[in-house]
């Protein structure tokens, strides 16, 4: 998907505002906020469009939705390239790439029958990650399938 692609370089430039506000373009619930906007796009609010038509009779219309790939693009831009949230193996790493005017955000990752319950702080002045209330003395956390739900607070969040 182009679009994605674009949106990667984008945030490698350290580019990451223009990156977002095009992700935010692309979004389809942003297309449906309003009663006239779900009567001029006529498609549904969660799947990602391949087409958004230009032409006098249909401006606005998404088209070719459940287009294949497109959402798993975009859930893996927002994931990973976006908030930072880089899987490798079990470990989780922490690189957000948002806009500058955030402070914080929070996720839940689930991570097979364990659910970690993750905020990151971005403008932190204690860097450091706690799992569960405990200083973690590495820059990831290391993932395990408890069952259990974990608490992860990541202060600082490199978001540079």
């Amino acid at each position: 998907h182009a679009v994605s692609w674009y949106l990667m370089a984008l945030i490698k430039l350290g580019e990451k505002e223009k990156a977002y506000e095009y992700y935010q373009m692309i979004n389809p619930i942003n297309r449906s906020l309003t009663k006239k906007d779900v009567q001029k796009y006529k498609v549904e609010p969660y799947v990602i469009a391949g087409d958004i038509y230009s032409n006098k009779s249909n401006p606005a219309r998404g088209g070719w939705t459940w287009y294949t790939g497109s959402s798993g693009w975009f859930y893996y831009i927002g994931l990973t390239e976006i908030l930072g949230l880089k899987k490798e193996g079990n470990t989780l790493r922490f690189k957000p790439s948002v806009p500058q005017n955030w402070k914080s955000f929070e996720v839940e990752y689930r991570y097979m029958d364990t659910l970690y319950k993750i905020k990151v702080n971005l403008n932190s002045k204690n860097d450091g990650i706690l799992v569960d209330g405990d200083k973690i003395n590495k820059n990831y956390i290391t993932l395990k399938n408890d069952k259990r739900i974990h608490a992860v607070i990541v202060n600082g969040g490199n978001n540079d």
